[in-house]
């Protein structure tokens, strides 16, 4: 920076000169630098303190807060700007300044911003079944203190890491907010689709003796496809088969459950009294009295019941 005296001769094809002398005054460039308050979360209040020691005026600003998922946001040409961050983290900021000469000078300066992200996961979703939410949030230099969940069910709990069941099935837009040490608040939103699991429902044969093989049908129904039987019959026997045919050894009421389990791991159980009568014992006598008379006697077992037909 100064003045220069600055001298150009020029000489022609004939030898004829002439010369002339400037005064080039170089000013210096100036200093940019700025000053912030990020007292407040994901708000920063920048001041620009950026000067020119030849005394010239600083004529324009220019930012970039280093924050490209604010969009055009990120940057601007106002001389003290207010940004607010989307997300907690450490960030870049470029301030150049302009004097009246259009000389620059660009500083780069690095700010953490203390918010907090707000996030959780949660375990598969089956109506009457537990859930599991766990708290996935972040927050940079300034610790995560206090959560604030509601379910979308008329039922919150400030707990980190819940378990909430919900009683039926359908979609429910699941919100936590969480709160730093110093004060600041992030809030996230998920729909988590519970399943309404299947509607499980079973019939079996109207007749059912010990003698007899009972026909059990599985009738459940369900929201999405079904994929695993499991019946117990109530003597210590079971089956995987849709639609199993069973047969007891003894008479006695038994109590007949089947779970349905669908593709997505919900399930449900019906469970039904069985009885199951003891059959009659068929016997019989006869007696030819005379070549083609032939006179047949019953000797069943009724085994404690009453005999109502015979089919000779």
């Amino acid at each position: 920076a100064g003045n220069y005296a600055v001298s150009l001769l020029i000489t022609d094809i004939n030898g004829c000169q002439s010369s002339a002398t400037e005064t080039v005054i170089v000013s210096e460039a100036p200093v940019s630098n700025f000053i912030y308050d990020n007292s407040d979360c994901d708000t920063v209040y920048f001041t620009s303190t950026g000067y020119d020691p030849s005394g010239l005026n600083i004529t324009s600003w220019y930012w970039d807060f280093g924050d490209p998922a604010s969009g055009v946001n990120n940057v601007s040409t106002t001389q003290h700007p207010v940004h607010q961050y989307i997300n907690g983290g450490v960030y870049e900021i470029m301030h150049v300044v302009t004097n009246e000469s259009n000389c620059t000078d660009t500083i780069y300066q690095e700010i953490t911003i203390s918010k907090p992200q707000a996030d959780f996961t949660f375990t598969s979703s089956c109506a009457n079944e537990p859930i599991n939410f766990t708290d996935a949030s972040t927050a940079t230099g300034d610790p995560v203190i206090a959560w604030n969940w509601d379910f979308n069910d008329g039922t919150s709990t400030t707990l980190s890491n819940p378990t909430h069941v919900y009683t039926s099935g359908g979609s429910y837009l699941v919100s936590l907010t969480v709160t730093t040490a110093s004060g600041c608040e992030s809030q996230i939103a998920h729909v988590v689709e519970v399943s309404y699991g299947p509607s499980t429902n079973f019939i079996y044969t109207n007749i059912h003796c010990t003698s007899d093989s009972i026909q059990f049908t599985d009738v459940s129904t369900g929201d999405v496809a079904l994929s695993t039987w499991e019946w117990q019959f109530g003597d210590g026997s079971t089956s995987t088969s849709q639609h199993p045919k069973y047969a007891y050894a003894n008479p006695g009421t038994y109590l007949v459950s089947l779970r349905v389990t669908d593709e997505s791991g919900c399930y449900n159980d019906k469970t039904v009294d069985l009885e199951i009568y003891q059959s009659p014992d068929a016997n019989f006598n006869w007696n030819i009295v005379n070549c083609d008379t032939t006179f047949f006697a019953d000797f069943s077992n009724n085994n404690g019941t009453d005999l109502i037909a015979w089919h000779w």
